[in-house]
């Protein structure tokens, strides 16, 4: 089962991937008013997985104010595919408590979230992916 929901998900992702790219490459034909050749998109395709692989390397945080060891905390704990079996990638860190508890929330569009907390013991998934 799990190799079915990774190949699935695989599937999403390059589906999205070529209609990003496809979206992209209609809009820069469209500015420039250049001919259909088929290197455009293949360069389009290129820089679209760039942005989503720097994406995956450095997610975008957000929410209440953290101090530079928080930020560093919760970056490594949250960074990289969401794991070895499901390759999902997280886009968008919101960052809901700070202090002694650290809580916050990852996002994996199109995929939902997870809340993880993170104290003096080490850090723990509140909230599942599925």
């Amino acid at each position: 089962m799990e190799i079915l929901i990774s190949v699935f998900i695989y599937g999403v992702q390059l589906f999205l991937l070529m209609l990003v790219s496809g979206a992209v490459y209609l809009l820069v034909r469209k500015i420039r008013g250049v001919r259909a050749k088929g290197g455009t998109f293949v360069i389009c395709l290129i820089l679209i997985a760039l942005v989503i692989g720097c994406i995956c390397c450095w997610p975008a945080i957000g929410g209440q104010p953290l101090e530079q060891a928080d930020r560093e905390t919760i970056s490594c704990v949250s960074q990289g595919l969401y794991s070895s079996r499901l390759p999902l990638i997280p886009v968008y860190i919101c960052v809901e408590e700070t202090g002694e508890l650290l809580r916050w929330q990852i996002y994996y569009i199109p995929f939902g979230s997870i809340e993880m907390i993170h104290n003096d013991d080490g850090y723990d998934i509140t909230k599942p992916l599925f």
